[in-house]
């Protein structure tokens, strides 16, 4: 059918559509104006710990040639255990560790889907984690395009790369810089998603190099933030090189200690499940 619904909503479960161009279309068709598509999706950069966490696990499973279940155990039990809830590490092997879908080219980027969005028409009206500022002031003096509404959209997300991917708030105030980073970060998740094939020694010395300007900035004024949430992702970030250069010596039982003390290995998940709600907008003439 064709415009006959108000509200579509698709729970974990469009990832799985390529290219996402399809499935944004037949959901454009399906909503009335003004109507409304709410969905949840793994976002690439807020997955990020989550790929690191599939890469470590692989690494251990090749060098000890333990069996899934044993192998996640042994480096993620203390991990698991910090999460208030009743579901079973098997059920988190199963499917996170082991699903071939929590993989980068299954995992959505806001920037490319809300431009998708966008030329289907559709619009973001709410997420989680934010996408939109929400303490922007030009809606008091004028009114924006839609593609004005957009560009600014794509600046925030980009100036909360690292907000993302690490799961605290840490704002880029240069956007200059920011981009920049973006690129660093893209090449970091790309690069981390393919060490869950196989070891990359450059590929990994790329990462502790991303790993390094991330510090600096960290340590400047470059960015933004409440001092306890940048003290946290100074504290991961600290922990992702550990990783990265244990990985790197293949000294895999000094990274299966490393995954079961370290506190901020132990604490922090990222961002990877997100909420996106977009309206299909009317046009005007």
């Amino acid at each position: 059918g064709v415009a006959e619904f108000d509200i579509v909503i698709a729970e974990n479960s469009l990832f799985t559509l390529r290219p996402a161009a399809s499935w944004i279309s037949v959901v454009a068709r399906l909503l009335r104006p003004d109507g409304m598509l709410m969905f949840g999706y793994m976002d690439a950069y807020g997955g990020f710990l989550e790929l690191l966490t599939k890469a470590i696990h692989a690494r251990i499973r090749r060098t000890t040639e333990q069996d899934a279940v044993s192998a996640a155990t042994s480096f993620l039990g203390p991990k698991w255990d910090t999460i208030p809830h009743k579901r079973t590490l098997e059920a988190f092997v199963m499917d996170v560790l082991e699903t071939p879908f929590t993989r980068l080219q299954y995992l959505m980027e806001p920037v490319s889907i809300s431009r998708s969005m966008h030329t289907a028409g559709l619009q973001v009206y709410s997420s989680w984690p934010p996408c939109v500022d929400g303490l922007r002031t030009e809606w008091i003096k004028k009114s924006l395009d839609r593609e004005q509404e957009l560009t600014l959209q794509h600046e925030f997300v980009i100036r909360n790369r690292l907000s993302y991917l690490f799961g605290h708030a840490c704002f880029m105030t240069d956007l200059a810089c920011a981009q920049e980073v973006a690129g660093m970060l893209d090449d970091l998740v790309r690069t981390t998603d393919g060490l869950i094939d196989g070891l990359d020694d450059e590929g990994v010395r790329r990462c502790l190099r991303v790993m390094d300007r991330v510090s600096g900035l960290l340590n400047s004024e470059g960015v933004g933030g409440r001092n306890q949430s940048l003290d946290v992702v100074r504290g991961i970030v600290k922990s992702v090189r550990c990783i990265y250069q244990l990985m790197l010596s293949q000294q895999v039982d000094a990274l299966v200690d490393f995954c079961r003390t370290d506190e901020a290995f132990v604490g922090n998940w990222g961002t990877p499940a997100n909420v996106g709600v977009f309206r299909r907008f009317v046009y005007n003439g």
